[in-house]
C-alpha cells in the first residue's frame, strides 16, 4: 500500500498523502506494528508504469482475455481473479519468455526502465494508463537505535537531505522517461490508450480486491481507508485547480 496500489495514487497524490495526509506516520507505524526496529524516511517516488507491452493493441477488456501476460501482484491477482491468464515470472525472464511465446504480453516498469530491458524489440505496442502501478515509493530504512542515538540537529539534516533527494530524483526520472518515450517512438512503438470503460472496469476490480484485503487485515484496512479518505478531499480540489492539457 506504500509502493504499488492498483487504481491508486499517482506520484503527486502519494507525496501529498505521505506529507499532509498522515501517510508518513502510517509508514512508520507499519514497521513498528510488525516488530521491525527501524526508522523509515520516505524517499524517491517512481512514476506511473507502462500497463502492458504486447505484439498487438489491447484496448478493451475482451482484448486481454486469453492473452498470456506477465503481471505481478497486486494487479496480477486482480486480473487472475477475473479469469485472465496471468503468469508470475521474474523480470529477468520476461524477454526469453516473450521470445519463446510463453508470454504474449508483459509489464515491467516505467518507460526508462522498459527501454533498457529491450522489451520494445519484441513488442511494438504499449498500453496505458498504468492502472496496476500509478506510482511506487522508495524508502531509506535506518536502524532504530542508530537513529535514536543521533543528535536532533543531525536528524534534521538527514531528513532535509532525503527530502531534497526525493524531489531531485523524481524530476530527474521524469526527464529520463520523456527521453525514453521519444526513443521508443522512433523505434516504431505505438502508445495505446485503453478504452475509458476498460480503465474504469480494471480500476473497479482493483478497488474491490483492496476492499476484500482490507476486511481481512486491520492495518492494511487502516492504510487503504486513509488513502481513500484523503483522495475524497484531494481529488476534487486538484481537478478544479488544473488547466486541461
Amino acid at each position: 500500500m506504500f509502493c504499488s496500489v492498483p487504481g491508486g495514487f499517482n506520484p503527486l497524490d502519494m507525496q501529498m498523502w505521505l506529507n499532509e495526509g498522515g501517510g508518513k506516520e502510517l509508514y512508520q507505524e507499519m514497521y513498528d506494528t510488525y516488530g521491525y526496529k527501524v526508522k523509515v524516511l520516505v524517499s524517491d517516488p517512481i512514476s506511473m508504469e507502462d500497463f502492458m507491452w504486447a505484439k498487438k493493441p489491447l484496448k478493451t477488456v475482451d482484448d486481454f482475455k486469453g492473452i498470456k501476460m506477465r503481471m505481478m501482484p497486486l494487479m496480477g491477482d486482480v486480473l487472475a481473479k477475473h479469469g485472465m491468464s496471468v503468469i508470475f515470472v521474474p523480470g529477468g525472464e520476461i524477454m526469453p519468455n516473450l521470445q519463446r511465446g510463453v508470454l504474449d504480453a508483459a509489464e515491467y516498469s516505467i518507460p526508462a526502465f522498459d527501454k533498457t530491458l529491450g522489451i520494445w524489440e519484441v513488442c511494438k505496442y504499449v498500453m496505458l494508463p498504468g492502472i496496476h502501478q500509478p506510482t511506487s515509493q522508495c524508502e531509506l530504512v535506518i536502524n532504530k537505535k542508530a537513529w535514536d542515538d543521533l543528535p536532533d540537529d543531525l536528524k534534521a539534516q538527514l531528513e532535509a537531505a532525503v527530502d531534497q533527494t526525493r524531489l531531485n530524483n523524481w524530476l530527474w526520472m521524469e526527464k529520463k522517461n520523456i527521453e525514453a518515450v521519444d526513443f521508443l517512438k522512433k523505434q516504431g512503438v505505438t502508445f495505446v490508450t485503453m478504452d475509458p470503460e476498460t480503465v474504469k472496469t480494471f480500476t473497479k476490480w482493483a478497488h474491490e480486491y483492496l476492499d476484500e484485503l482490507a476486511a481481512k487485515d486491520v492495518f492494511f484496512g487502516k492504510v487503504w481507508n486513509s488513502q481513500k479518505a484523503f483522495g475524497e478531499r484531494w481529488y476534487p480540489y486538484h481537478e478544479i485547480y488544473n488547466l486541461p492539457h
